[in-house]
C-alpha cells in the first residue's frame, strides 16, 4: 500500500446484489466429507487428550494421599511409643498436588536421647523406650534404624555400669565382714575367762567326783 500525503479519500458506492441461484447457496455452505471426516477426528482427537490429562492428575493426587496417609501413620506410630520422650509435635515437608492441595510426603520428630546422668538403671530404660520409638512404624526408615542402634549402644553401656555398681557393692560387703570378724577375734582374745555357768560347774563337779554319775536331765532344766 502506498502511502500519500494528502488525506486518503474514500469512495462508497453501493451495489444491488444479485439473485442468487438456488443451487448456488446450498453449494457454498456445504463442506467436502473429507474436510467434515478431517474435522471430527481432530474434535475428538482434543477430547480424548484432555480426558487422558485428567486421569493422570486424578492417579497422581491418588498416590499424593496414599503417601501422605502413609507419613502421617509413621510420625504418629514413633509420638505414640515415645511417649514424653518426644520433644514437639512432628514435622512435615510436602508437595502440591495437580488439585492445589497440600500433601505430606515426608516427616520427622524429635526424640531425647541423651542419658540419665548418675543411673544406669533409668539409662536403661529410657534407652529401651528409644528403640521401641525409632521402631515403632511399620517400616522403618534408615534413620530410625540409625537412632535405634545409638540406643542398643546406650544400653549396653548402662548394662556395664550396673553390673561394676553391683561388683562394687559386693566387694564392699565382703570387706564389712572379713572387718567385723577380724574384731570379733580381737575381742575374744583380750577378754579374760570368765567362771562357768551353773550347770558347767555342776558338771565339772561330777567329772572330778570319784563316784560320778549320769547326770539327771532335770538337772540343767
Amino acid at each position: 500500500m502506498q502511502i500519500s500525503g494528502s488525506s486518503p479519500s474514500i469512495s462508497a458506492s453501493y451495489h444491488k446484489p444479485q439473485p442468487q441461484k438456488a443451487g448456488e447457496a446450498a453449494h457454498a455452505n456445504h463442506k467436502p466429507p473429507e474436510e467434515q471426516t478431517k474435522t471430527s477426528n481432530s474434535k475428538e482427537t482434543n477430547d480424548k487428550q484432555d480426558t487422558q490429562l485428567s486421569q493422570e492428575a486424578k492417579r497422581e493426587v491418588q498416590k499424593l494421599q496414599a503417601r501422605d496417609r502413609e507419613v502421617r501413620a509413621h510420625e504418629a506410630a514413633h509420638k505414640a511409643a515415645g511417649g514424653g520422650l518426644i520433644r514437639g509435635g512432628a514435622s512435615y515437608s510436602h508437595q502440591r498436588g495437580p488439585d492445589g492441595k497440600l500433601y505430606a510426603i515426608g516427616g520427622e520428630v524429635s526424640i531425647d536421647t541423651g542419658a540419665v546422668s548418675g543411673d544406669p538403671q533409668a539409662t536403661l530404660q529410657k534407652a529401651n523406650q528409644i528403640s521401641s520409638a525409632a521402631l515403632a512404624p511399620a517400616q522403618p526408615s534408615s534413620a530410625d534404624q540409625a537412632v535405634a542402634a545409638a540406643a542398643a549402644m546406650m544400653a549396653a553401656e548402662a548394662r556395664q555400669a550396673m553390673a561394676a555398681e553391683r561388683r562394687e557393692e559386693f566387694e564392699s560387703r565382703e570387706t564389712s565382714k572379713d572387718d567385723g570378724t577380724n574384731e570379733v577375734d580381737t575381742e575374744a582374745k583380750q577378754q579374760p575367762d570368765k567362771p562357768g555357768t551353773a550347770e558347767t560347774r555342776h558338771y565339772q563337779a561330777v567329772a572330778n567326783s570319784d563316784d560320778a554319775t549320769p547326770p539327771k536331765l532335770d538337772l540343767i532344766a
